[in-house]
């Protein structure tokens, strides 16, 4: 018969390692997952970009193609974009954005020539938002903003 001092202690340990190997399972659990994902899931680290222009580009009143200002914005959520009005984008896309802009890029893109651009992805990123700052842009399409 065992004395009640190891009566205790082991009524005690059962339920401590019990608790521990749940723990212990989480994190294998855990762990396993973090390598499905690395295997499975590619991660970007650069992003590559090729804007091409064609000749007839954002004309101007007198008919004339003029260099296209693309912004590139990181984003954490789309919703705000989504939503988001061209004016403000143009003018205040850090506040049209609120928390989701994540870093911003732009760049000129003159009629008739390519831009490349390579930029690296942060990790808060989740999506990549592009948008032609057009003179006048296609409002009923929505075809100056794209996510990627």
């Amino acid at each position: 018969m065992l004395r009640p001092s190891r009566l205790i202690c082991a009524l005690l340990l059962v339920p401590t390692l019990t608790l521990s190997g749940c723990g212990l399972y989480q994190k294998a659990k855990q762990g396993t997952a973090s390598v499905a994902s690395a295997i499975f899931y590619r991660q970007v680290e650069t992003l590559h970009l090729s804007f091409v222009a064609r000749e007839a580009i954002n004309h101007d009143d007198a008919q004339q193609s003029m260099p296209l200002r693309v912004s590139i914005l990181q984003l954490n959520d789309r919703k705000t974009f989504d939503s988001a009005e061209y004016t403000d984008l143009l003018t205040q896309p850090d506040l049209a954005l609120k928390d989701s802009l994540v870093t911003q890029l732009q760049l000129s893109v003159v009629p008739g020539q390519t831009a490349n651009l390579d930029i690296p992805l942060s990790k808060k990123a989740n999506f990549v938002a592009v948008v032609g700052l057009f003179r006048l842009p296609d409002r009923a399409r929505g075809t100056w903003k794209l996510v990627l």
